[in-house]
């Protein structure tokens, strides 16, 4: 596992396979590729990156990101409140916040300021002292701390790919084509589960915004509107991959 790179999954895929699809832009595996490698230098002072943003290619590739640079990622899900936002990143000392929300973390404020932009997020940036992790943390992922402040668990690289893995492998009999995002990239087992185990195997990643699929906030649900999206990406799935 240590020898173990997303450059090379990328790699090991059809280079024009289309990976990560937003419903407004397609990317193909070596674009995801290229942008990784630009990132690395952006990420050679961070220690811990939190990103705060809303589903998308660019979210999936800071995490790719964030892991293949060899740093810490704190997934952080829109629907924290301000105080559980605020607890993740003091207690997991982010000192770097990608996010499409700089309006909510400057509110907090913890000291980040503004640095520049990347693929449509905001690149946030605080000196903080480092904090102790357990060895190998690859990812900090914090319960929603409905009975007090959120907790975090760590965990390694190897815990999360062999997790995907053994999802690959226990749908590996199922002809699957593509994969919905359809929680937020923000959960464990969306994020892991869902995204890595599809293109560990090569399968399309559909990730529209939430709110395109019926996510309401505090307001609700509607399933209607995530039928809609589930329809629509099977017609895609069935037709313009197979042609791409």
């Amino acid at each position: 596992m240590a020898e173990f790179s997303w450059l090379d999954v990328l790699a090991s895929h059809d280079k024009d396979a289309p990976l990560l699809d937003s419903g407004q832009r397609r990317w193909r595996a070596t674009e995801i590729a290229d942008e990784l490698r630009a990132l690395q230098p952006r990420l050679a002072a961070s220690k811990v990156v939190a990103v705060l943003a809303d589903n998308g290619p660019a979210w999936v590739m800071a995490d790719l990101g964030t892991q293949l640079a060899g740093k810490v990622h704190l997934p952080l899900p829109a629907f924290f409140t301000p105080a559980q936002l605020r607890h993740a990143l003091e207690h997991g000392a982010a000192d770097t916040v990608l996010t499409d929300m700089p309006e909510r973390i400057g509110a907090l404020d913890l000291g980040f300021c503004h640095t520049g932009r990347w693929q449509g997020l905001y690149w946030m940036r605080r000196i903080v002292p480092a904090v102790s992790l357990p060895e190998g943390t690859a990812k900090i992922s914090y319960t929603s701390g409905s009975t007090g402040a959120p907790k975090g668990v760590c965990s390694s690289r190897e815990g999360l790919l062999d997790t995907a893995g053994a999802v690959g492998e226990a749908t590996a009999a199922l002809a699957l084509q593509c994969h919905l995002a359809a929680l937020p990239l923000g959960l464990l087992l969306e994020n892991v589960a869902g995204v890595y185990a599809a293109l560990l195997r090569g399968i399309p990643v559909h990730l529209p915004p939430l709110g395109t699929m019926g996510w309401q906030g505090g307001a609700g649900f509607d399933p209607a509107r995530l039928d809609a999206v589930v329809q629509n990406v099977a017609r895609r799935a069935s037709s313009s991959f197979r042609n791409c």
